[in-house]
């Protein structure tokens, strides 16, 4: 498995256990709709979520269908978050490389970019919630 690499200077553990998992989850199918999804969870409930090919989704109902939408055409996804590269207390942009199972047996590999921004209030109280995230496919 490959290491996350984070400047020497990065040492906020809410954060880097926040992309470990935020990715762990991202990898997980959506659960049936009404079923709580902790991807979701992740997110405040007025966050925004943007992902290529897919309107913007402002709040915790679209961030779900979001999600339901993103498996809509594979069966499985790996998530390698290969750099992270703080820009401030409360923001990071990643990169790094997704595999897909696609529907059709064949799988496909993606290189993406991302940038996450923490909600400041929840940093302080020792978590993180996401209440912007924008991803990039190259």
């Amino acid at each position: 498995m490959a290491t996350t690499l984070y400047p020497k200077s990065f040492t906020d553990d809410v954060v880097k256990s926040f992309i470990t998992t935020f990715f762990k989850l991202s990898d997980t199918p959506a659960p049936s709709a009404g079923v709580a999804d902790p991807y979701v969870e992740s997110f405040t409930p007025t966050a925004t979520l943007k992902m290529p090919k897919l309107p913007t989704a402002q709040g915790s109902e679209a961030i779900t269908e979001t999600r339901q939408k993103m498996w809509a055409n594979v069966v499985s996804r790996c998530h390698v978050v290969e750099q992270v590269y703080p820009y401030s207390a409360s923001e990071v942009f990643l990169k790094g490389t997704v595999r897909y199972g696609l529907k059709d047996g064949s799988f496909a590999s993606v290189d993406w970019s991302s940038n996450m921004v923490f909600d400041e209030d929840a940093l302080s109280n020792g978590k993180a919630l996401l209440k912007y995230y924008q991803v990039y496919l190259f």
